[in-house]
């Protein structure tokens, strides 16, 4: 699929019928392609596209503010075993400028900071939001 990788105002959507039409085009295909085997399997996926899934599949669930509403299939599991010896996810905004993922502040406006989210496939932790650090630091006063 096309993606629109820049920001910008009116001008970014320029390319938008054509890329619309493509995706048309690819999902029609796809309606008429068979099947893939289910069960497990090895899997090489490129960096980048591994990236996106242990973003979405763990990064999310990480969220300590989707944890606190009960809204990660992560709750109840911290310390458990979720993978293999070799799965090891963390998150850090503060990789080099440009990169995917890359930021100095988050949204909430606290400085980025290296956190490990899953080490030798078990869970160690929440990526913490400056509101869930701050009501834990009152809970503690």
């Amino acid at each position: 699929f096309d993606q629109v990788k820049q920001r910008g105002g009116l001008e970014a959507l320029r390319e938008m019928p054509q890329k619309a039409e493509n995706a048309a085009r690819q999902a029609r295909l796809m309606l008429q392609a068979t099947k893939s085997p289910a069960g497990k399997a090895d899997t090489i996926l490129d960096p980048e596209l591994a990236g996106v899934l242990a973003h979405e599949a763990v990064g999310h669930a990480c969220e300590a503010d989707e944890v606190q509403i009960g809204g990660s299939c992560l709750q109840g599991n911290l310390g458990k075993k979720l993978g293999s010896l070799a799965v090891n996810i963390s998150d850090s905004g503060s990789l080099e400028a440009g990169l995917w993922g890359s930021f100095d502040y988050d949204h909430e406006g606290t400085k980025s900071k290296y956190t490990r989210l899953v080490a030798d496939g078990v869970f160690l932790g929440l990526d913490e939001s400056g509101g869930v650090s701050r009501e834990k630091e009152k809970a503690a006063a």
